[in-house]
């Protein structure tokens, strides 16, 4: 199990000029170890098209 926190930049902002985003590169290795994302309020999850 691992926890990414992405806490206080607006969702507007890239996710590149996020400090936690380097995180998000997990997201494309195959061997992750992880298989789900669990999204807390997914209303607030996403900005445009993000």
């Amino acid at each position: 199990m691992h926890e990414f926190f992405d806490i206080g930049p607006s969702r507007s902002i890239p996710w590149k000029r996020r400090p936690e985003a380097a995180l998000l590169a997990a997201l494309k290795d195959p061997h992750r170890g992880f298989d789900a994302i669990v999204i807390g309020e997914p209303q607030r999850a996403f900005y445009g098209n993000q």
